[in-house]
């Protein structure tokens, strides 16, 4: 018998589909998507969908491996060179898997209203930055940026910059931006369209400054940052104190006076902003101090405080399965359209995963009550599984038995959770090969 969450995923599914056919039935919308006056307009085997779902389906390998494996999945069985597909998608605007992914994500809060997960009735979402290195070429060290070194420049790089559900492991939006980009500039852009009436946004230590407060404050979205011990006076004043939780205005320094101005924002030196600064002891002995506007002591108490911005954590661990897992930094093209491509397919096949993997919650906590550990989906094997059926899951007549097919492969591979493992964080290294082993995984696909 199925699930409510199998039958909520074929209805996003459904809207998934419905959104890529009137794309490929309308000109005009298929315009916005096409990149050149007459692309997509003939009836080709790389037709506006076929050549959306090959660059969806994970091309990591070599791309005539790729290729003929996906067009051996196909009732077609048609075929065509990897010069004929690098060719032809160049003409496709990497927005069109933005914009698919916000229909997933849009059509997952609407058809799980009230039953995705909260803390107490708020969303919570976080952002954070991380980079990814770029093949070597010319044209992306001058769109992107490099980094440097003893010896000069190094490598390409590019920031990356994600807004994540950390509760339903959803990536909502992300944004690849040039390496000397600052991450807390890109908030603006990231948050930009999206309705956070009821969201709580959480910020590492690199984002509080005035000027970004002032603005998460004007529109609205509740804020919960990390603040340096040494971020500003009123910071420093507040470690020094007593209180553990208190009520602030603050006025803007310069440079915050500054930036607004450049956004288009005026005001007076003497604004100040209302801010709660809350502070507690880790386990490890350290001060934490979080700045937010969740004024309610009562409704958000101090020790209430702590749980939410642990969560943040959750981007990490994302961050290390699109990496690692589905391998972000193996592009399948060199040009920056590909590059684009597939950092935001990669964001869209996450999300698949793990609509999929909420199908599975209920066999899994039955699993767990039998034994003597909690069990998880084991996800680098879950990559592989929908690889192979992500195509069939946008063509099939029936989505949902792909769906099935799916939660029984899922529900086949699974590991223990073991908690209370702590590992120390080990240094960074840099391989001397392209292939490297590594210890924890090995690659799925």
């Amino acid at each position: 018998m199925r699930n409510s969450m199998a039958e909520s995923n074929l209805r996003i599914i459904t809207d998934l589909k419905i959104f890529m056919q009137q794309i490929c039935d309308d000109s005009t919308q298929r315009k916005k998507y096409a990149i050149g006056e007459r692309a997509f307009c003939r009836q080709r085997i790389l037709c506006f969908k076929t050549t959306v779902l090959l660059i969806l389906n994970a091309l990591k390998r070599s791309l005539s491996i790729e290729i003929y494996e996906f067009f051996d999945n196909l009732p077609q069985k048609n075929n065509c060179s990897k010069q004929a597909f690098s060719k032809q998608r160049r003409k496709l605007k990497p927005e069109f898997f933005q914009d698919w992914n916000s229909v997933l994500v849009d059509s997952f809060y609407r058809h799980n209203k009230g039953e995705y997960r909260r803390w107490k009735g708020l969303r919570i979402w976080t952002i954070d930055g991380s980079s990814v290195a770029l093949p070597d070429t010319e044209i992306l060290r001058n769109k992107y940026g490099q980094t440097t070194n003893q010896r000069g420049n190094g490598d390409p790089v590019a920031r990356i910059c994600v807004l994540y559900d950390v509760l339903n492991e959803i990536a909502i939006r992300g944004l690849l931006h040039p390496y000397t980009v600052a991450e807390e500039t890109v908030v603006p852009d990231i948050l930009e369209g999206q309705d956070t009436s009821d969201t709580l946004i959480l910020f590492d230590r690199g984002y509080p400054s005035y000027w970004s407060m002032h603005q998460l404050i004007e529109k609205g979205p509740f804020f919960l940052m990390r603040a340096a011990c040494n971020a500003n006076n009123v910071v420093k004043s507040f470690l020094a104190g007593e209180q553990d939780d208190i009520i602030v205005e603050m006025r803007p320094p310069y440079s915050s006076l500054v930036k607004l101005n450049e956004m288009g924002v005026n005001i007076s030196k003497e604004k100040t902003i209302r801010l709660r600064l809350v502070k507690f002891v880790l386990d490890s002995g350290q001060v934490e101090v979080l700045i937010t506007n969740l004024y309610d002591a009562a409704l958000y108490r101090v020790e209430d405080m702590k749980h939410p911005y642990n969560m943040r954590w959750g981007i990490e661990t994302y961050y290390g399965y699109i990496k690692q897992e589905l391998q972000l930094g193996q592009f399948s093209g060199l040009a920056p359209v590909c590059i684009e491509q597939d950092f935001a397919a990669n964001l869209f096949l996450f999300n698949l995963q793990s609509l999929v993997e909420k199908q599975c919650i209920t066999f899994v906590e039955s699993i767990g009550k039998k034994r003597k550990h909690q069990y998880k989906i084991n996800k680098n094997i879950s990559w592989a599984s929908l690889k192979h059926l992500v195509v069939k899951l946008f063509l099939a007549k029936e989505p949902i038995l792909i769906l099935d097919e799916l939660q029984k492969l899922f529900c086949d591979y699974l590991e223990p959770v073991r908690p209370g493992r702590k590992y120390p964080r080990e240094k960074k290294r840099t391989p001397n090969s392209k292939h490297y082993t590594l210890t924890n995984y090995k690659r799925a696909i």
